[in-house]
């Protein structure tokens, strides 16, 4: 339909008690689904998490988490969740990524790891496939001569029919990695294939078919075939060679792969159970660094989303946690990054964090959350232009988590007295909410644009 024509609809749906008075109806359930449509942009449905419990796995539908949300008028921050139909597409678009401009291609090789089919006819081993799909990613990352994009953004793919050309365009990369991985018994097999993405063709392909123990050879051995595979020489830093230490024992694996899985899905139930995951791990092996890393990831889940944890009583366990990590010495990515999120976040301790960070970026520079991380220290520590670089190449990496990156773009750009450029990025938020039009109002007030200050403090109130 052509553009001029064509109806653009915004809802807000919540879930709650409604009080019917006549002909109205009033009550918090129908002031947050009005609050919800107006923070949705046109063409866009915009629904609180409570909704998103009862919908999950039920409807064919894509969602981006917007996280909690201050709207106007209403006392506490709701769970926004960005709804499209999994098949809605535009032109040139499936509706998987966010509509900003359709990214270009690096001149670096890069590279899209799709997640892969669960063939093992148990939807209980979804968290399996994904754990093995989410560590080989990781395992790309850590060659600075590739460009991989995140999980975040390659999983909204997950359960859809997928058109390679397409998926490489809206991702901007030349080539995609699709797959399948089944568990039985102590066996796992596991079946990849590298397609070039402008051309619709394969690169390679291949059948693994191991023993469960041998999981991490094979996770070593995919990414080694898929470096080998990229046209030009990619070279891996000295540090990328370091090879991960495996857990004393495969259950311990295991449940650090259900923690991460329950972990992604953000909910409170879920975080409780992601914890107890995690704990399991660290039980069964309680030298097994990774799992001790994600613990304090999910405990920082639990203050960062408002799941009733005191700072001060989280800030105490992340130290323990901490120092346990310290006392280790591990050398791995994930604790590094996790470290550094601890000491940032936690303690405002931004010498002890940036030593992590800067360790965390040489071990993996293609992770966005290490390199969106560093650009909020960056921000923190007065190193303004520096931050607005870092989180660009975030954005750039994992174009799903961009509302929350935005929000520190343009904090950056505020900082570095670039007020126009703050406020093209603030546009960019979606929803807007009673914090970004403060924001905006200090950027107009910078500006001497009294009346625009005026318009977005008004929106405040």
């Amino acid at each position: 339909m052509p553009e001029d024509r064509r109806l653009e609809f915004r809802i807000g749906i919540n879930l709650g008690d409604v009080i019917v008075a006549g002909d109205d109806i009033f009550g918090d359930g129908v002031n947050i689904a009005a609050r919800l449509q107006e923070s949705a942009q046109p063409g866009t449905n915009h629904i609180a998490g409570a909704v998103y419990e009862q919908i999950r796995h039920k409807l064919p539908v894509a969602i981006s988490d917007l996280g909690p949300q201050s709207l106007k008028n209403i006392s506490e921050p709701v769970q926004v969740i960005r709804v499209t139909r999994a098949d809605a597409t535009e032109p040139g678009r499936t509706g998987a990524i966010p509509a900003f401009e359709t990214p270009p291609v690096p001149d670096k090789p890069s590279i899209a790891v799709l997640p892969f089919q669960n063939m093992s006819g148990d939807a209980e081993q979804e968290y399996f496939v994904d754990g093995i799909v989410e560590d080989v990613i990781t395992e790309l990352s850590r060659y600075p001569d590739l460009f991989v994009i995140a999980r975040n953004s390659t999983f909204i793919y997950k359960g859809r029919a997928v058109d390679i050309k397409q998926a490489g365009r809206e991702l901007g990369v030349r080539y995609v990695v699709e797959g399948s991985a089944r568990k039985a018994d102590n066996r796992v097999r596991i079946t990849v294939q590298l397609i070039d993405a402008e051309k619709g063709h394969h690169v390679w392909a291949e059948r693994y078919e191991r023993d469960l123990a041998d999981v991490f050879a094979v996770q070593d051995e995919i990414t080694q075939m898929i470096v080998a595979a990229l046209p030009g020489r990619v070279e891996a830093a000295q540090t990328a060679l370091a090879k991960r230490k495996p857990p004393q024992a495969m259950a311990a694996y295991d449940y650090l792969l259900r923690a991460k899985d329950y972990h992604h899905r953000r909910t409170k139930e879920d975080n409780v159970k992601a914890l107890e995951m995690a704990e399991k791990a660290i039980e069964l092996d309680p030298e097994y660094a990774q799992a001790w890393a994600w613990k304090l990831c999910i405990l920082g889940q639990s203050w960062a989303r408002g799941y009733g944890v005191i700072r001060s009583d989280l800030a105490a366990v992340a130290d323990r946690i901490a120092a346990t990590l310290e006392r280790l010495g591990a050398e791995e990515f994930e604790c590094h990054r996790l470290l550094g999120a601890a000491r940032l976040y936690f303690f405002s301790d931004h010498d002890r964090s940036l030593y992590h960070h800067e360790r965390a970026y040489e071990l993996v520079p293609n992770d966005p959350r290490i390199v969106s991380q560093m650009g909020e220290l960056l921000i923190c520590l007065g190193r303004h232009e520096e931050a607005i670089e870092w989180i660009e190449r975030a954005l750039r990496l994992d174009p799903s988590e961009a509302s929350r990156r935005v929000a520190y773009l343009a904090q950056a750009q505020f900082f570095a007295r670039r007020y126009e450029d703050a406020l093209r990025s603030s546009r960019r938020i979606a929803p807007l909410g009673a914090s970004h039009h403060a924001f905006m109002a200090a950027c107009h007030a910078m500006r001497d644009e009294p009346d625009a200050a005026a318009a977005q403090a008004r929106e405040v109130l």
